[in-house]
């Protein structure tokens, strides 16, 4: 009689946990270009593709930016198929805000030389993060910010301060700051959104 409990106890443990691990895979899902909302299980969204399972499916479907508005993954937050103009293309983009301004992030891992350490001698294969932030207004999308030495840091700030001049207390926030940190952007962003 105590197998037979103890039994009982690992199976009903055993349905809850696929019975969770199910509900938890329904968490994930996309939005097509025509608004429909499917409920499935996303792999890792990379920016030119995702592969998704919808719940009705046995197979998972790969989804350029161009078939889909939307992925959430529960693991990873929002991302919208946003064309990127100095990229020439669309690509899944990062929500890091969403409100009349919109905050999207664009990172890649990039392999090259690197200086590790005192010596001058360069180091092969050293791995970095390139991370541009975009902003969308009214339909418009810019680079506000990114941790390359590329194009002109001066540029950038110009137009942010173009996306939040029409209001006078953020406007007035960011001016009297001398710094200009990706985590700064943000919380003018959010605090922009938040009078929207």
């Amino acid at each position: 009689m105590k197998n037979v409990a103890h039994l009982s106890c690992i199976i009903c443990f055993v349905f809850c946990s696929l019975t969770v691990t199910k509900l938890s895979a329904q968490d994930d899902f996309i939005i097509d270009v025509n608004g429909t909302k499917i409920v499935g299980q996303a792999n890792r969204v990379e920016f030119e593709k995702v592969k998704f399972k919808p719940l009705t499916e046995q197979k998972k479907i790969k989804f350029k930016p161009s078939e889909l508005r939307e992925i959430f993954r529960k693991k990873d937050g929002l991302f919208r198929s946003v064309y990127v103009p100095d990229k020439k293309k669309q690509l899944f983009l990062k929500v890091l805000e969403d409100g009349k301004i919109r905050l999207y992030e664009y990172y890649k891992n990039t392999k090259g030389w690197g200086y590790f350490g005192a010596g001058p001698n360069p180091m092969p294969n050293a791995s970095s993060v390139d991370k541009n932030w975009y902003a969308e207004k009214n339909g418009e999308l810019v680079e506000i910010k990114t941790n390359s030495w590329f194009g002109s840091r001066k540029a950038r700030k110009e137009r942010f301060r173009e996306f939040i001049k029409d209001n006078e207390k953020i406007l007035q926030r960011y001016e009297s700051e001398q710094k200009y940190s990706f985590d700064f952007i943000r919380l003018l962003i959010a605090d922009y959104n938040s009078y929207n």
